[in-house]
């Protein structure tokens, strides 16, 4: 499993950790980071494996179906 975004909750979103979660993200000379580019890769990967819109949609008919509860 890939982090692609650091998961800050609660007591640990604080300012500095937000901080540095975000600065290697900014730009670098007018360009985007490498770090930038290595997230927005990781997210089209987190995209593709999720499929077309509605993959909510799906898995509650499939546990509904495991369930015996299917709406259709």
């Amino acid at each position: 499993e890939e982090a692609i975004v650091p998961e800050l909750l609660q007591e640990e979103a604080t300012a500095d950790r937000i901080a540095a979660a975000v600065a290697p993200l900014l730009p670098e000379a007018g360009r985007a980071s490498q770090a930038a580019r290595k997230q927005v890769e990781a997210l089209r990967r987190a995209r593709a494996r999720l499929g077309p819109p509605g993959a909510s949609r799906r898995v509650a008919a499939i546990a509904e179906e495991m369930l015996g509860t299917d709406r259709a």
